[in-house]
């Protein structure tokens, strides 16, 4: 984030971090593999990673980014990973959140969107759901989301509902067919359009201090 704003910077930090103790690993994994490699006297290949980050939406309350790590260290193709990081502006400090924050679970909401997402995967011809073998999805299997004004985004990875070829499927939810399962003492209160009475993108939001 490049706007000045405290909490989204706040976030940049945090993620730069994350992305380069990431990617320190992932080097110290590739030289140590290539090494025995060579002393064992047999021949290495080229080790990869790649860390993509895109925002889903981001205003002065809540911002959503869609995290995706394509890694290759040998073998017939590479593997994806992807992850949604979800944060709020809670008591002055940028707090991360997930389904468990965001949805009440006295309304059993994965049922709920576990119904959705297979009644959309099927649509998109995710191979696993419309064969039959996946029937039903868990809490975990559901976990990478990401938001905006308009719904929530579900992401399944390559192989977690079809083959790898299919690559990534994701699900939108408007907000509308999800609204009366949200805790609305939750995250959702600060995204706007969660929520009917949830604060605008320009309105002040309390204490802004974050720390340093």
């Amino acid at each position: 984030f490049a706007d000045g704003d405290a909490f989204h910077a706040a976030i940049s930090a945090q993620l730069q971090a994350e992305y380069a103790a990431q990617g320190d690993e992932f080097m110290r994994d590739a030289w140590r593999v290539i090494a025995e490699g060579f002393w064992e006297g047999g021949a290495s290949w080229n080790w990869d990673q790649i860390i993509a980050a895109r925002i889903a939406h981001a205003s002065p309350s809540a911002v959503s980014v869609f995290e995706e790590t394509w890694e290759y260290g040998g073998g017939a193709h590479g593997n994806a990973d992807i992850r949604g990081r979800n944060f709020v502006l809670e008591r002055g400090a940028a707090k991360e959140f997930g389904l468990d924050d965001l949805f009440d679970p006295s309304r059993d909401p994965e049922a709920t969107l576990s119904k959705i997402c297979i009644r959309e995967l099927r649509t998109q011809g995710a191979s696993s759901i419309v064969d039959g073998s996946v029937k039903e999805l868990s809490k975990p299997e559901m976990s990478a989301f990401t938001f905006n004004a308009s719904g929530l985004s579900i992401c399944f990875a390559p192989y977690a509902v079809g083959a790898y070829a299919e690559g990534t499927f994701h699900v939108f939810i408007p907000w509308s067919e999800v609204r009366p399962l949200l805790r609305r003492d939750g995250p959702a209160r600060l995204i706007p359009g969660a929520l009917e009475d949830s604060p605008t993108a320009g309105e002040a939001l309390g204490d802004r201090k974050l720390p340093r």
